[in-house]
C-alpha cells in the first residue's frame, strides 16, 4: 500500500504556471538557448587557445568581447525564465 498523497490544492503546493509565466519562460528560452550556445561556441575555443599558448592577455580580450556581446542577452533570457517560473500562484 502506498503512502497517501496530499490533495492537489493543499496549502503550500504550487499551481501550474499562468499565462504570463509561460510567456516569460518561452521568450526567455528563445533568447537564452541560442545566445548561450553561441557564447559557449566562441568562449570554449578561447579557453583551449589559452591552455595551448598561454596568452592570457589575448584570452582576456576575446573573453571580454564574447561575454559582453553574448553574456548580456544570455543573462537577460535567464532572468526572464527565473521570473516566469516565479509567477506561479500558491494554493
Amino acid at each position: 500500500m502506498s503512502p497517501p498523497s496530499p490533495p492537489p490544492n493543499s496549502p503550500g503546493t504550487k499551481l501550474p504556471l499562468n499565462g504570463w509565466g509561460i510567456a516569460l519562460v518561452v521568450i526567455g528560452a528563445i533568447i537564452l538557448l541560442p545566445c548561450g550556445l553561441c557564447t559557449a561556441g566562441f568562449l570554449l575555443p578561447a579557453i583551449g587557445e589559452l591552455a595551448q599558448d598561454g596568452d592570457f592577455n589575448g584570452f582576456l580580450q576575446t573573453a571580454g568581447i564574447v561575454l559582453f556581446v553574448g553574456g548580456a542577452p544570455s543573462a537577460f533570457g535567464g532572468v526572464l525564465i527565473f521570473f516566469g517560473t516565479r509567477l506561479r500562484k500558491s494554493a
